[in-house]
């Protein structure tokens, strides 16, 4: 039976093992053999959540705190939701409850032409938005039913002579495309599982036809984003206008790296795991913007697409986390974490707080990054440790391979320290390198 998060991961070279990485736990069970069926278990998660799609289920053994319990680890299939249930196999209680929907949040949306690389079918002597080859992406626009609920991936976008009007799908199939050829350019990385998956995005999405909808999500299989709107605050004065999501480049690779961290290291969408997976995004899609649009290059996430009527605002600020008023750069100041709850109700309400921190603890990281990066010392002066600068370059290379080659599930904030310094030794890192790398953790205070 597996045990839940507990994974080691193995690193072989010409048939020898040089390193191991992961995490144990300490298991003490009395019975692997279940008192409730799969499918009472189904029964329990569906009278507790609203699930859209199949459940598929099985056994696995989950260490909490102080005990260790035989659950069924339920886990919902859906175009538009990823419900994770942990429901006791002996008693039927359910133990843990999240949503693993990672979110984020022709001519390009910024006016700039670009070309890109699209196919012509045979059948219907008309271009199609897809990519073929070794850069593999295809873009598609959302159709509604008959009751005017979502169909994706949709309708794939066409043209009868090359030219492409729709802003948000040029923008979203050409970031996709740009982004695929740097993951194999910069990280030897063949599409977001790395054995060459077709980069599939959908546009124009909303719940229900009409609707608009402010955010852009990975469901495991694609990448779906809105057309934006206006999301109000508690003055007319607060309200944000968004833009098409699409149409940022930091969003887009932010999301496939969603794809990358599923394929690679699995970090669980919840606590510090779930933080460290957005911080992961953030990374990325700022590594992103810095390749490929170096001329607009900066540390904000999406401020191509948030409030537009304020070009000074973005969603997440790398090198200042809480400018955004709700985020976290201390690690001793972080959210609270989804931690020693009993009852579906209290799952239920930790989940409305953000799967206990997954994008408001991200900024931790996120400041790591700058710093390292930049150098420099904490914004809010929480510590004086003064951070000498590797570059993004060198910064994001460690922070890939410690994420994608070293965590596994569970990983928290530390594990991702101990990780990248890991990684930088290997990788014959100067001492000054490895000096700035723990320098960069403990100056957003994880030790």
């Amino acid at each position: 039976v597996d045990i839940y998060g507990s994974q080691i991961v193995s690193h072989i070279q010409n048939g020898r093992i040089l390193s191991r990485d992961g995490r144990i736990s300490n298991i003490e069970i009395d019975s692997i053999v279940p008192s409730i069926s799969l499918e009472q278990a189904k029964e329990i998660a569906n009278e507790q959540i609203s699930t859209k799609g199949k459940i598929k289920g099985s056994l696995k053994i989950l260490p909490m705190k102080e005990d260790s319990y035989l659950v069924w680890h339920l886990e919902e299939s859906s175009t538009f939701s990823r419900w994770h249930s942990m429901i006791d196999a002996h008693t039927g209680e359910t133990l843990m409850q999240f949503q693993g929907l990672t979110t984020g949040t022709g001519q390009l949306s910024n006016g700039k032409n670009v070309s890109f690389q699209t196919s012509k079918s045979f059948f219907s002597n008309q271009y199609q938005l897809k990519a073929k080859g070794l850069h593999s992406v295809s873009t598609y626009s959302t159709h509604f039913d008959s009751k005017d609920e979502p169909v994706i991936p949709g309708s794939i976008g066409t043209s009868r002579n090359d030219e492409w009007s729709d802003k948000a799908m040029v923008d979203a199939h050409y970031y996709a495309s740009e982004f695929v050829k740097l993951l194999l350019d910069s990280f030897e990385r063949h599409s977001f599982d790395n054995e060459g998956a077709t980069i599939i995005s959908t546009v124009h999405y909303a719940p229900e036809k009409g609707q608009a909808y402010a955010n852009a999500f990975w469901n495991g299989s694609q990448m779906v984003y809105g057309d934006g709107g206006i999301i109000l605050g508690r003055t007319e004065k607060d309200d944000k206008v968004v833009a098409p999501l699409s149409g940022a480049l930091d969003v887009v690779a932010h999301e496939i790296s969603h794809a990358i961290t599923e394929k690679s290291s699995s970090l669980i969408y919840l606590n510090e795991s779930g933080a460290l997976n957005e911080a992961f995004s953030d990374i990325l899609g700022t590594y992103a913007e810095y390749k490929i649009q170096g001329d607009r290059f900066d540390w904000n996430i999406g401020e191509d697409i948030w409030d537009i009527r304020n070009p000074l605002t973005a969603l997440r600020y790398m090198n200042n986390p809480t400018q955004d008023n709700s985020s976290k750069d201390y690690y001793p100041e972080k959210f609270p974490l989804c931690e020693k709850l009993e009852t579906e109700k209290d799952w239920l309400e930790c989940m409305k707080r953000d799967n206990g921190g997954v994008h408001l603890n991200s900024g931790i990281a996120n400041l790591m990054f700058y710093l390292l990066s930049k150098g420099g010392s904490h914004p809010r002066r929480k510590t004086r440790i003064r951070v000498r600068g590797i570059g993004i370059e060198k910064a994001t290379q460690y922070v890939f391979k410690a994420f994608t080659q070293k965590l596994v599930a569970t990983s928290t904030f530390h594990d991702a320290r101990m990780a990248m310094i890991k990684v930088a030794k290997e990788q014959k890192a100067s001492a000054s390198e490895v000096q700035s790398i723990q320098n960069a953790w403990s100056a957003v205070g994880v030790n």
